[in-house]
């Protein structure tokens, strides 16, 4: 059956049948620039509870997407190094990523959107 649910990740998670799901898309609340408040960002917003969130999330997707189904992860792509480390100790592989850079003033942007004269 093709679903999209919107729910909380780590209840969502416990509750599916481990190898069935096909695809995960996972938007972590986290920023490196804007520290996300609320129930994980721990003690005076320490570093280690979004993390530590992260990798119980992952380490849930990894037991609930099936042998070379998707689990596609959102961030700010400065985080790519930790995302990546902590989607290998929970039992992920990257594959590939993709980078959208929004286009800033003096600079150029991947995959900005551009005008076209014919």
């Amino acid at each position: 059956m093709n679903e999209i649910e919107h729910a909380d990740a780590l209840d969502w998670l416990a509750q599916q049948p481990r190898g069935e799901a096909r695809a995960i898309v996972f938007d972590p609340p986290y920023s490196r620039h804007s520290p996300m408040r609320g129930r994980e960002d721990g003690a005076a917003g320490s570093v280690s509870a979004p993390f530590s969130f992260m990798h119980r999330v992952m380490g849930l997707c990894a037991e609930v997407v099936q042998p070379k189904g998707i689990v596609i992860i959102i961030c700010d792509w400065e985080l790519l190094p930790d995302i990546r480390y902590i989607a290998s100790v929970s039992g992920l592989r990257e594959h590939s990523h993709l980078a959208w850079i929004r286009r800033r003033p003096g600079g150029g942007g991947l995959f900005g959107g551009r005008a076209t004269r014919s």
